[in-house]
């Protein structure tokens, strides 16, 4: 009897302590995507997520007041924001934290790319090469710390190599004498880790994202061999997967095959990288999950309930309210790029096209059904004011030049795919639906045709889009964000 109740009592805490863990959730940096207006976009859909700037190059930021501003310059709402930068140069990063960061901050923490392999290609010394100079990392490290007081991080692979391999051989302890070397001055707070090797030359960036093999248990030990450090996991991990806490397999490789619970069992916190681009819209779920911690929470221990709330109601609210933004960035900024603008946008209508084909395959039982309908309503929402607000950017953004002073309106520009289908029911409906026979072919039906419609618009908005910005930035920005 008495080890029956110690069985249950054990149990019990184990799963309290479970429940009681939290992790934050980091949005990775990404070239040519993790601008500002896209950082403004998600977050509109979450508050917890942690932002990251694009790559900073501290020669490029040093070089022009007008650049360095156009680069680090900030929203409030885009907090907590990490600043990534690439160089190797301590003096530089010196100069640059004495002026710009000083100039265009704050930022919540600056972070040292040590992990990006093209950049070595490219026939710079910094980026994944700084593996290979652990002593320097470590004093460009004590070089940020000495003149902020805001958090330090490297961002890293687990190793390199010089060229790919028909095998790789990761060996734990590279990770591990690095993480050694750059912390032992006791400057760094963080380190992300991309939990595969880097190939420095003759492999390119995509193929460095998923070539050479996961390492996942490589991470697992680096925390426990390092529990004073800050420790977050990147690589190959989806914004579903991460949310839901999943098991995955520890490691890729043949003698280690053991499933183990990526976050919950190793205290790690978790980055995202391409799947939180192409699948924009599920940022929105972020706030929800109970084990996802708000940065003020951990890091600088503020009560968030007095912060400025940014997270907008609804999906639909938040494209809009992006849409109010890019109307004021159009008329406060003549220079503006208009695909940097619509970036958002386009990932979170190719998202869109995505849900709406998702809701088509889709078949179970009544209550499965009516759950359907329902997220069929609220992609419908989503779809109406995403083409209504790219719609209402393109009017003004290809005319920002003639002597139209009008702001955009994104009611009197609002495409109504309903009004073809004025039969449709909606949300406030569809929870009390019964249907049978004739009626259910009636309803599968009008949701075809309202599939179809959806997916209209959404092409031909994309279309028009497309012929504004130019067919090569538009390919581009698809094809990368899943790559």
């Amino acid at each position: 009897m008495q080890f029956h109740v110690w069985a249950v009592f054990v149990l019990c805490v184990g799963l309290c302590s479970r429940m009681a863990f939290a992790y934050l959730l980091h949005l990775a940096p990404m070239q040519g995507y993790t601008n500002k207006h896209l950082r403004y976009f998600v977050r509109l859909l979450s508050e917890k997520a942690v932002l990251w700037t694009e790559m900073e190059k501290t020669e490029d930021l040093l070089r022009s007041d007008k650049d360095s501003k156009k680069r680090l310059l900030h929203s409030d709402e885009e907090h907590p924001l990490v600043l990534q930068l690439g160089g190797d140069d301590p003096l530089a990063m010196q100069r640059l934290m004495q002026r710009e960061v000083r100039l265009y901050g704050p930022f919540d923490e600056i972070n040292i790319n040590a992990g990006c392999p093209s950049i070595q290609a490219g026939g710079a010394s910094y980026g994944a090469s700084l593996m290979l100079r652990a002593d320097r990392t470590r004093e460009l490290v004590e070089t940020l710390a000495h003149e902020r007081q805001q958090p330090v991080s490297v961002k890293c692979r687990i190793g390199t190599y010089p060229l790919p391999q028909e095998e790789y051989n990761d060996d734990y302890n590279t990770l591990h004498e690095f993480a050694y070397a750059v912390s032992k001055s006791n400057c760094l707070d963080h380190i992300i880790v991309h939990a595969r090797a880097a190939v420095l030359a003759g492999l390119s960036p995509s193929k460095n994202r998923n070539v050479p093999p996961l390492r996942y248990d490589f991470v697992h030990r680096l925390a426990k061999d390092f529990p004073s450090l800050r420790v977050t996991i990147n690589g190959g991990l989806s914004l579903k997967q991460v949310l839901a806490s999943s098991s995955i397999s520890s490691s890729s490789s043949s003698n280690n095959n053991k499933d183990i619970d990526l976050f919950l069992d190793h205290n790690l916190d978790v980055m995202v990288g391409r799947d939180g681009l192409s699948k924009i819209l599920d940022l929105w779920h972020v706030d929800a999950n109970n084990h996802v911690e708000h940065w003020h929470h951990r890091i600088s221990k503020e009560n968030t309930s007095s912060n400025k709330k940014s997270k907008a109601t609804t999906r639909a609210i938040a494209i809009k309210q992006y849409g109010e933004y890019a109307a004021r960035q159009l008329e406060e900024d003549a220079s503006i790029v208009l695909a940097e603008l619509l970036l958002p946008l386009i990932l979170a209508c190719e998202h869109l096209r995505e849900l709406v084909e998702e809701q088509d395959d889709e078949v179970g039982g009544r209550e499965e059904e009516k759950q359907g309908r329902e997220a069929m309503c609220d992609v419908e929402d989503d779809v109406e004011a995403c083409c209504s607000v790219v719609e209402a950017i393109l009017a003004k953004g290809c005319n920002k030049d003639s002597s139209s002073s009008s702001n955009i309106n994104i009611n009197s520009n609002s495409i109504s795919i309903t009004s073809k289908n004025e039969g449709r029911r909606r949300r406030g409906d569809v929870k009390n639906i019964e249907v049978e026979g004739e009626e259910a072919e009636e309803e599968e039906e009008e949701a075809a045709s309202t599939s179809r419609d959806m997916q209209g618009e959404l092409k031909r908005v994309l279309r028009r889009t497309k012929a504004a910005i130019g067919t090569k930035v538009m390919n581009k920005i698809i094809r990368n964000r899943e790559k």
